[in-house]
């Protein structure tokens, strides 16, 4: 029913693809005693106005003699001839603080194209306005004050485990695990079910942007539909979000597209197990400003299908983009878009003789598509406010087919479309009123789509059930206005409100959100933020055909209530010196009209999967989650970095009976210890050997006890809700490995990267099933070894 990779693979095969491309590695000729150099290019505006700034200095430290260059009229620069490696690049101005750009690559196939923004020094009752010296993991949004980071791509890509992938590259921060199961990228947020992660691109919400996203979990999928070489530095939030972001409960993932090279054109090709990857970018005309940027993938999973021993048949396709278009007198235009299909099909066992559990009987076929696309236009009224607004749409579309082998036939098991599409017009204006105050107010119109068939088999009727037959529309309005206020030269204040309407169920929240932050001196700060927060639930559970009791079928959910938390947030930042840092988040958030089952432990809050949902809801339910998250960081210098983040917590909830139950996520604690080396090599030390790898720690998810005996009976895993979740599975440790090896030329460089998701193959349990052969119920292990092998040129 999902494409579940299978557990065993193949050692010879496996070691077979790592011996033939560290052989490339070895055998590709290199260029002694060669310098290599290539050109810093970029743009600075002023971070409240966004206008370029003029004059602006720029200097790439540790070049001797000292190389760099200053914008001109239009907030351009350029820096020829710079040496092959990694460098910090300063960047200053009269009246604004100095802001460092820090071991950023500059590398020979392609030229480094920066964009950067300074901040207005400021006074405040003839003070000068004490900055605290935290960049490097600054967010990009100004009204963040707490559980906020920016997604830097150059950091993050080097975190082993990655997979090229944004979601399981930031599931190596403090608070935020993945499950167990390799092959899902789903965020566990602070205790929260991953339906309430909330993904954004250039500004818009867009669904969950996943191959085979919430075949197993809402809000997972197997890896991202665009690769990371698109995004440029994005935010990412797990709590107390800014007022301009709704319709979220657990986490914000706030993702920008980088633009294309404005005068050059760039092209590279991968290669690898997985498939195919292919990407340019480059002006439409040169001289005129405007950019393209396109990467294309398509994978078979390809020899992976080998290495895994497995027997279904996955493949995936995506094409992302983003159009710049610079004009003269009427602001910047840009067209963004990403698109992936997935299919998945699984045959089944027909011989009863083999079977081992219902997974060996299911015959599937999965046909699955999500995308998003916008029109962002972007103008500047004047030196103080701008506004931009922006036109999307997106969708999805599912459908799976699903038999159950019985005795040689097959019998229908589960049949669901699922398709949604949304229409969104949004727009904000900034105005920068001076030094002490900062405002953005803005909104979203939704229109949305839905066209739901969900049936499946029940024994009493031996035949598929109708569960949800709905299409129509609907309309969701959101607004916000939020300030960003310098109260003393020591403190600043972010405040705002947000508002939330869902016709479906005719609710309104009104949510204030409020972010306090003190500088105590350069190297310390301490935070506080409060929100109040609400998000819908998926619409199967609007949509459910349920039976009152005269045995009439209606739809009584649709009167659901949003849920609804109060998130409070307290930070303290130390910063030792330039590269190392200690971040400390205690952190309590407090669910309320949460949907429940009336007289039952049956909870919302613990929502993965269930397409064919049949329980009436009330909102009657709470929870609770209290925790402390903890980073301990070395940002990258001289070729390494480190990074310890670790967060102890208790995810609780009252389900419908009154009772207090675990959520099924509340697995106390979770530990991740990564670090990674780069070493340049060669004669001339134009080639850089990087080394990363990473140790997760983490307990296990929780379930409810199981009725072996019922079990047994019914040859199906039967739980014991009457206990609910009340056992932890078993806790796990995690290993993954990334080596990667660059080779720079003089008009090219060759990339080979070798990145194993659990690399020692450690079993990792993810479920109990009932086997045929044994009669018993017995454990179950997800994936081993994920293996992503690749050779890239950049050209």
């Amino acid at each position: 029913m999902q494409p579940n990779l299978k557990k065993t693979y193949k050692p010879k095969v496996l070691f077979f693809v790592l011996f033939m491309f560290f052989n490339l590695s070895l055998t590709t000729k290199p260029a002694y005693c060669q310098v290599l150099s290539q050109s810093i290019r970029g743009h600075v505006t002023e971070a409240n106005t966004r206008e370029p700034l003029v004059g602006a200095s720029v200097i790439v430290v540790g070049t001797d003699p000292i190389k760099g260059s200053v914008t001109g009229i239009d907030g351009d620069f350029i820096i020829e001839n710079v040496p092959i490696g990694r460098y910090d690049i300063q960047i200053s101005s009269m009246g604004y603080e100095t802001t460092t750009l820090r071991q950023v690559l500059v590398s020979s196939a392609k030229e480094l194209v920066l964009e950067a923004s300074l901040e207005e020094s400021t006074m405040v009752m003839n003070e000068i306005v004490v900055k605290d010296k935290f960049s490097k993991d600054k967010p990009l949004n100004e009204m963040a004050t707490v559980s906020a980071r920016s997604f830097s791509v150059e950091e993050t890509r080097r975190y082993a485990g990655g997979l090229d992938d944004p979601a399981r590259m930031v599931s190596a921060f403090a608070g935020v695990a993945s499950g167990p199961a390799t092959q899902d990228n789903a965020l566990i947020i602070r205790g929260n079910s991953p339906k309430g992660v909330h993904w954004r691109l250039e500004g818009v919400e867009i669904p969950n942007p996943s191959h085979f996203g919430g075949v197993n979990v809402i809000g997972g999928g197997l890896v991202t539909i665009f690769s990371s070489n698109l995004l440029a530095n994005s935010d990412f939030f797990t709590g107390a979000f800014p007022a301009e972001y709704g319709n979220a409960m657990a986490g914000v993932f706030d993702m920008k597209f980088r633009n294309g090279n404005n005068q050059n054109r760039e092209h590279m090709v991968q290669l690898g197990v997985q498939g195919i990857e292919v990407g340019s970018e480059g002006p439409f005309v040169k001289g005129k400003g405007s950019s393209y940027l396109a990467n294309y993938r398509y994978s078979t999973i390809g020899l992976i299908s080998e290495i895994l021993d497995r027997d279904q048949i996955a493949t995936y396709q995506d094409f992302s983009f983003k159009v710049n278009l610079p004009t003269e007198k009427m602001g910047v235009f840009s067209l963004y878009g990403i698109g992936g299909k997935s299919f998945n099909k699984d045959e089944g066992e027909s011989d009863s003789s083999l079977w081992e559990t219902n997974y060996d009987r299911e015959q599937f076929e999965i046909d699955m598509s999500v995308g998003a696309t916008g029109l962002v236009h972007k103008y500047n009224i004047n030196s103080k406010t701008y506004i931009q607004s922006t036109l999307a749409a997106s969708g999805t579309g599912f459908t799976m087919d699903q038999g159950l082998f019985e005795e040689k036939a097959v019998r229908p098991d589960q049949y669901i479309v699922d398709n949604t599409y949304r229409f969104t017009l949004a727009s904000f204006l900034e105005n920068y009123f001076g030094s002490r105050h900062t405002n953005k107010t803005g909104f979203y119109l939704h229109r949305m789509g839905y066209n739901l068939n969900l049936k499946s088999y029940e024994k009493e009727q031996n035949d598929l059930v109708q569960y949800v037959d709905d299409d129509g529309q609907a309309n969701m309005f959101q607004a916000y206005t939020q300030s960003s206020l310098q109260l003393t030269p020591r403190t600043v204040a972010n405040i705002g409100v947000h508002l939330l309407h869902f016709s479906v169920n005719n609710d309104l929240s009104v949510e204030p959100r409020v972010g306090l932050k003190y500088t105590v001196n350069p190297s310390n700060t301490i935070s506080f933020g409060y929100g109040l927060h609400s998000n819908t639930e998926p619409l199967n559970i609007y949509f459910a055909k349920i039976p009152d009791a005269q045995g009439d079928l209606g739809t009584p959910n649709k009167s659901l209530e949003f849920t609804r938390a109060h998130h409070i947030v307290i930070a303290y930042d130390h910063l030792f010196n330039d590269h190392l840092r200690l971040k400390v988040e205690p952190y309590f958030q407090y669910l309320f009209n949460v949907p429940v089952e009336k007289g039952t432990y049956y909870s919302l809050l613990n929502f993965t999967r269930e397409p064919f949902f049949d329980k009436v809801l009330v909102n009657e339910g709470t929870g609770r989650n209290v925790g402390i998250d903890l980073t301990f960081e070395r940002f990258f210098k001289k070729g390494f970095y480190y990074m310890l983040s670790s967060s102890v917590f208790s995810s609780t909830y009252e389900g419908g009976d009154g009772k207090r139950y675990n959520t099924r996520f509340n697995s106390n604690y979770l530990l991740n210890i990564l670090g990674g080396k780069e070493i340049l090599v060669g004669r001339s030390k134009n080639n850089v050997l990087g080394i990363n790898g990473r140790l997760t720690f983490s307990g296990g998810l929780r379930q409810a006890l199981i009725d072996k005996q019922q079990s047994v009976n019914d040859k199906e895993v039967v739980f014991d809700y009457s206990h609910a979740y009340e056992e932890r599975d078993p806790g796990f440790y995690n290993i993954d490995l990334t080596v990667t090896y660059r080779m720079n030329r003089a008009k090219y460089a060759g990339i080979i990267a070798v990145q194993l998701k659990n690399a020692f193959n450690i079993q990792q349990f993810t479920e109990y099933v009932y086997n045929f052969r044994s009669q018993q119920i017995e454990k179950d292990y997800g994936l081993g070894i994920l293996p992503f092998i690749s050779y890239k040129i950049e050209f």
